[in-house]
């Protein structure tokens, strides 16, 4: 059985995709120019990366605070297991839904870690020190360096 393709071929007009663009019509161009709009956006971007990079900083500061201050020592047997299920070679499904679920657990203690919901008082310590100092006295200079 062959298919007839010519059947479908020519029936409707080609269609490209146009680029769209904004065009400033009457003094509109003129109207962004004098408010600078184009200069203050290009300025916010730059600005924008600068303190993206900061606040990077602060969050991977803050893990591997936060990592570092877990106590794993009451989840050994968990990682423990994690890690002779991970290693198996021939995993069945009782292993692979086991695995997951071990999975699921260790996910929930790092996220409690992280968002300070463990008895740790450093864990709270850590979330003051960031806020009260580091943004302060960063985002402070860099207020001085944006104007």
């Amino acid at each position: 059985m062959t298919i007839k393709y010519q059947d479908f071929i020519n029936l409707y007009p080609l269609q490209k995709t146009l680029r769209f663009e904004l065009r400033p019509v009457g003094k509109t161009l003129e109207n962004i120019k004098i408010a600078e709009i184009l200069e203050h956006d290009e300025d916010l971007a730059a600005k924008y990366k600068i303190v993206k990079n900061i606040i990077d900083r602060f969050h991977r500061k803050h893990i591997d605070e936060a990592l570092s201050l877990a106590n794993f020592k009451d989840n050994i047997s968990l990682l423990t297991q994690y890690k002779e299920l991970y290693v198996k070679k021939d995993k069945d499904e009782k292993d692979k839904k086991q695995l997951s679920e071990i999975e699921k657990d260790l996910r929930k203690l790092i996220v409690n870690v992280l968002q300070g919901k463990t008895n740790h008082s450093q864990s709270k310590k850590i979330k003051k020190h960031v806020m009260k100092y580091c943004l302060k006295r960063n985002f402070s200079t860099m207020k001085n360096s944006f104007h």
